[in-house]
């Protein structure tokens, strides 16, 4: 073997070397990112059922009767409600929003 024709095969060597290193690093982000989107996942279950919980307590504390909600909203009826006040120029309650003022931001 001349000198060219070592130097190329080292190359060669140090070449698939770096490829066997490259899919081994590959496949550890690929199980990182597997775990890492789990994660979230489970986190955002654990989000939504605290916010469900949180709408729950704020609808039972200001006296609304949630499964009487929970019906009007299955047959519609909530919404039809809002239409008959719109029908009768009644005004259609709304949220509440705070007094921020701009100026203090």
């Amino acid at each position: 073997m001349t000198n060219r024709e070592q130097k190329q095969h080292e190359e060669l060597l140090k070449c698939r070397a770096n490829i066997q290193r490259t899919k081994e690093l590959i496949a550890f982000h690929r199980d990182v990112l597997r775990r890492q989107e789990r994660k979230a996942d489970e986190i955002t279950a654990k989000l939504n059922a605290e916010k469900m919980k949180s709408l729950y307590t704020a609808l039972n504390a200001s006296g609304v009767d949630i499964d009487t909600l929970g019906r009007q909203l299955k047959t519609g009826r909530l919404s039809t409600k809002q239409q008959n006040r719109r029908k009768q120029n009644l005004p259609i309650p709304r949220r509440r929003t705070h007094n921020v003022s701009h100026d203090s931001l």
